[in-house]
């Protein structure tokens, strides 16, 4: 009996063990999977990061040199905005309230618009004198991270059926595009170049894979790190919604389902065969000892087979029955379903997401409230802008935006293989339409105002001309790779790949006023003057056929090896080219000015807080950097250098210190700059204006002799100055509309001083026209 005990024990203990390797052997299969996805992103993340610092190396910028990506309103506003933020990691200053924004208040719409993202938490290790530094690495991480991150989501979304060398090319390609490098100086909005590809994966996911949770996490995560970026990822994740759902080919991923299904069912069955052997085995031992555990070991062995034949057929069966009942089912009946069903799971989780983030969001909305966020009337004109030709024509290296023309180039892959895609006998004419669709909103987003308008939250863009460009770029690059992911299977792709990238040549030299005959009478000397335009030609050409040797050979070899790498090299190039004339010509090289006139200002407030601890305003006549008219845009030094002041120039201002600034007699330009020169003197002092930096003598202010001059300006005092705090009866202030600046100055200071006090007075005028030119004389 203790033999037959021993050997039903055994059977037992190796169908177990049977089972636990068939799982063990499927996690390593993921896991491998995984690690090798991983390996990828991580390559493109390095590649892309390597790039930029070579160019950063060889145009002298940061940290090689002394210039920076910091320009236009990087220059003007988030530098100064960057070392407020280093005041607030080293716990200096809060966030809730600060009186240097403005004429003080929450700092919540600024940090949510301009530093929420997390890459700003390495401000901390840079300090003040790092921030150039930091701009310049965080630039390069973030772009780095869009390459992984695009990465990651071709290879998710297609299975793994690109070929690497393909996944990294596109990456390189979204990761530079020429939105990534024109907006680099918009730090805040490369934040969404690198969430879009997590936020459409969890798209895909919803609909296919009935999941939420990937989308749920991307969109609160990207709401976190930049709001205005989010919002426009989140409406055009509607879109692509609905994209995916007709794109989306069940029936290729049912046929890898099917394969993965017979594998594992090929597995069991060799289990079986090696379970029966050992039975044989074990068998043949016992029947010396004892005949009846002979019959135990037959019954075992049978039963262990029985049991994995019915897994190995289950697993086929269960598939069978799924495929049997949605056959028997009306199709359209099916298809109006699963749209309900995924729109509904898509919108819950869009939900879920952005109340994950309503611990940042709900802040945001209401400081927004008091400022730019307020409702605008906004007149939606129908009009088409712009050649819908210009996006072929300046899909050129060096192209750049400007409103009408979109400059969209993402390396020349993207182009001829998404045109493949069109023409590719392997693809469903259905997923051709919805692809096809997808570009002609593209088109729209583009060319036609109402779509312009939306894809700009509503607010009409006046400078950095499409914004949301980066959305087009993805499409392209997405329709590449989807051609990529079969076009080993596909028939057509020996003619379609070198036949779209000659079209594609011959459009970018015949838009751009190139011609054939031009090239035979000028030679050399054409394509010395359009050389951007040859080399995008060129590389187009010899990216295609390097693209045809790597689908044609089929085996691993030298050949394979070498045509990779030049594929890689070539891709590398044309956008590193790219991203070379753009920032050769848009760099900032006045770090060595920004931190020469901080330190003297810093110097002369220490200074000046040493004689005076009490609590005032400061303002000043000159900023670090005037325009050959003597403008400037510069209002934030009170931000960076931690002083109270009556002006700052920002996109979340507060509406009623702008309006109530305005009646004081200031001047606000595009509702968000406050335009502080010359003083004010009864306003000034009425705000508690005590101190002002001048270039010049004011009358009636005083030098303040023990405050040493710096960047050409001495410290005066304002000896009408009120106190920063005082109590008064509200509901006396004026209360009419004063459209008049000094009407309403009067009148405050009449009910403050409660007497009739005329600060100003009208002048007698009259007015002479001669010459078509107007004269006036004042009495």
């Amino acid at each position: 009996m203790m033999d037959k005990a021993a050997v039903v024990a055994g059977n037992d203990t190796q169908e177990s063990v049977v089972e636990l390797e068939m799982t063990e052997t499927m996690k390593e299969k993921k896991r491998r999977g995984w690690f090798s996805r991983f390996v990828i992103s991580c390559l493109a993340f390095f590649l892309v990061f390597g790039i930029i610092n070579l160019l950063y190396y060889v145009l002298g910028m940061e940290p090689f040199g002394t210039r920076a990506v910091s320009i236009d309103d990087a220059k003007i506003q988030y530098i100064d905005f960057f070392t407020y933020y280093v005041d607030v990691l080293h716990g200096v200053r809060p966030l809730s309230y600060d009186f240097g924004n403005m004429l003080g208040g929450s700092s919540i719409g600024l940090f949510s618009y301009y530093l929420s993202s997390p890459f700003n938490l390495l401000l901390y290790y840079f300090g003040k004198k790092g921030v150039y530094k930091f701009f310049d690495l965080a630039v390069a991480l973030k772009l780095g991270t869009a390459g992984a991150t695009f990465s990651w989501f071709l290879q998710r979304r297609f299975r793994d059926r690109i070929r690497p060398v393909f996944v990294l090319a596109l990456s390189m390609g979204y990761a530079l595009m020429q939105y990534s490098v024109a907006q680099s100086s918009n730090i805040m909005w490369l934040d969404g170049v690198y969430m879009l590809p997590l936020i459409l994966l969890g798209v895909y996911e919803v609909i296919h894979k009935k999941s939420v949770w990937r989308l749920v996490l991307t969109t609160a995560f990207c709401i976190f790190c930049n709001w205005y970026i989010a919002g426009i990822c989140c409406l055009f994740s509607g879109i692509w919604f609905l994209f995916e759902f007709f794109f989306y080919d069940k029936e290729e991923d049912e046929i890898e389902d099917r394969k993965e299904s017979s594998k594992k069912a090929d597995s069991l069955l060799a289990a079986d065969a090696d379970a029966a052997k050992d039975a044989a085995v074990a068998k043949d031992a016992a029947i010396v000892k004892d005949a009846a555990a002979a019959k135990n070991i037959d019954a075992a062995k049978n039963t262990a087979v029985a049991k994995n034949n019915l897994s190995a057929k289950g697993m086929r069966a269960s598939r069978s029955r799924g495929m049997y009942q949605r056959a028997h089912t009306p199709g359209i009946l099916v298809g109006i379903t699963d749209f309900v069903v995924s729109f509904c799971r898509y919108v819950w989780g869009m939900g879920l997401g952005v109340a994950m983030s309503a611990v940042l969001f709900l802040p945001v909305i209401s400081a927004m409230r008091k400022g730019k966020g307020q409702y605008e009337e906004v007149k939606i004109l129908m009009d088409l802008t712009g050649d819908l030709l210009s996006s072929v024509r300046g899909y050129v290296i060096g192209t750049q935006s400007d409103r009408g023309f979109a400059a969209l180039f993402c390396g020349s892959i993207a182009v001829f293989a998404a045109a493949a895609l069109i023409f590719s006998g392997s693809v469903k004419l259905r997923q051709k339409a919805a692809f096809i669709a997808l570009a002609a909103v593209c088109l729209m987003m583009l060319h036609w105002e109402p779509a312009m308008l939306a894809f700009s939250l509503m607010k009409p863009a006046k400078s950095y001309w499409y914004r949301y460009s980066f959305l087009v770029c993805f499409t392209m690059l997405f329709g590449a790779g989807a051609y990529l992911s079969r076009a080993e299977k596909d028939k057509w792709t020996k003619l379609a790949v070198p036949v779209c990238s000659i079209l594609y040549a011959a459009a970018v030299l015949k838009l751009n006023g190139i011609h054939l005959a031009d090239f035979t009478a000028r030679g050399m000397s054409l394509v010395s003057m359009h050389k951007p335009v040859f080399v995008t030609a060129a590389a187009s050409v010899i990216l295609a056929l390097l693209t045809l040797v790597l689908l044609s050979d089929q085996k691993r070899g030298p050949a394979r090896l070498a045509a990779g790498i030049l594929l890689l090299a070539v891709t590398g190039a044309e956008l590193w080219g790219n991203a070379w004339l753009f920032w050769k010509n848009h760099s900032d090289g006045s770090q060595e000015l920004y931190m020469e006139y901080s330190e003297g200002l810093g110097k002369q407030l220490s200074r000046l807080k040493s004689l005076d601890r009490g609590y005032y305003r400061i303002a000043q006549d000159r900023t670090r950097h005037h325009y050959e008219d003597d403008l400037t845009a510069y209002f934030n030094d009170s931000l960076a250098q931690n002083y109270w002041s009556n002006t700052a120039y920002t996109s979340s201002p507060d509406n009623a210190q702008l309006s109530l600034m305005w009646r004081l007699g200031y001047r606000d330009e595009a509702g968000c700059m406050m335009i502080v020169r010359d003083p004010v003197l009864a306003s000034d002092s009425f705000l508690g204006v005590k101190y002002l930096l001048q270039s010049t003598p004011v009358r009636g202010l005083k030098r303040v002799k023990n405050v040493d001059s710096f960047n050409g300006r001495s410290v005066y005092l304002n000896p009408y100055a009120l106190p920063m705090a005082f109590v008064y009866d509200g509901s006396k202030l004026p209360t009419r509309r004063y459209d008049n600046t000094f009407d309403y100055q009067n009148a405050l200071f009449s009910i403050l001083s409660g007497r009739k006090t005329e600060l100003y007075k009208p002048l007698e005028w009259t007015r002479e026209n001669r010459d078509n030119k107007a004269f006036f004389r004042v009495f």
